[in-house]
């Protein structure tokens, strides 16, 4: 079980997890839940990835994208669509190695495409690419997207409006949708949240930064007083209650 999010900023791509593996005779029966230290994978510093599904279908992934963006292959001259189609083609071919069948594993994958942030979601059913851009930047996966995915209407309707958030928006996002996840996702979803961002560093090269337990304690702070401020706007509807005149009699 898993719940993970993946945001495309205006300069970066965030990607967040839960920290729960689980354990299980198959996908219908779960025995147990441990926690898991990196949830997130990252591929030479410049790849996030976080999967759902089968562990070791995620860790064939993961070995499929290190080996497509190699040092000797022509990856980085691909476009969005076409490094997508790469990754797919590579992962269906080595699943079908074994004969597995779709619909076993999905996947979150941030990377720089021709100098730009480039979020990719690989279909849990299919496995077939779709690029995240302007129009449709946010997406959630897993056992807990039926409870993501109207957090994160939410946050587009009170954060962002019609265009994707800035790089704190988006950390911000991110933690405030794994953190309520957490805590209503019916099962197999647990903190402590896991977040890394792609973005350019200092030497303008694009680098991924996992989030430290200081940087997310602060983003979570954030989180909190949000949901406080929301808890005392309760206190506002009262006192406008109470201060309101009184309705006068209904004639009898």
């Amino acid at each position: 079980m898993t719940l993970i999010v993946g945001i495309l900023c205006e300069d970066c791509v965030v990607i967040g997890s839960d920290s729960a593996l689980t354990f299980g005779t198959n996908e219908h029966h779960a025995t147990i839940a441990q926690p898991l230290r990196e949830k997130i994978s990252v591929i030479r510093d410049s790849i996030i990835i976080a999967g759902t599904g089968e562990v070791g279908l995620g860790q064939r992934f993961n070995y499929v994208v290190e080996q497509k963006t190699g040092a000797n292959s022509n990856f980085s001259s691909l476009n969005a669509i076409q490094a997508g189609e790469t990754l797919a083609r590579g992962a269906i071919e080595n699943f079908k190695s074994t004969f597995s069948s779709p619909g076993r594993y999905g996947a979150l994958v941030a990377l720089s495409c021709r100098n730009a942030p480039t979020l990719i979601e690989f279909s849990l059913d299919t496995f077939q690419p779709e690029i995240k851009d302007k129009d449709c930047w946010y997406v959630s996966m897993g056992s807990g997207q039926t409870v993501a995915d109207p957090l994160l209407g939410f946050m587009r309707r009170v954060f962002w409006g019609d265009a994707p958030p800035n790089r704190q928006e988006g950390v911000f996002a991110a933690a405030m949708v794994l953190t309520l996840g957490c805590e209503m996702a019916p099962m197999g979803v647990a903190g402590p949240i896991q977040i890394a961002v792609l973005g350019k560093n200092e030497q303008n090269k694009w680098r991924v930064q996992r989030l430290g337990q200081d940087k997310l304690d602060g983003h979570l702070e954030n989180v909190e007083s949000a949901i406080k401020h929301l808890e005392r706007y309760r206190e506002v509807l009262f006192d406008r209650d109470r201060t309101a005149p009184d309705e006068p009699p209904v004639p009898q």
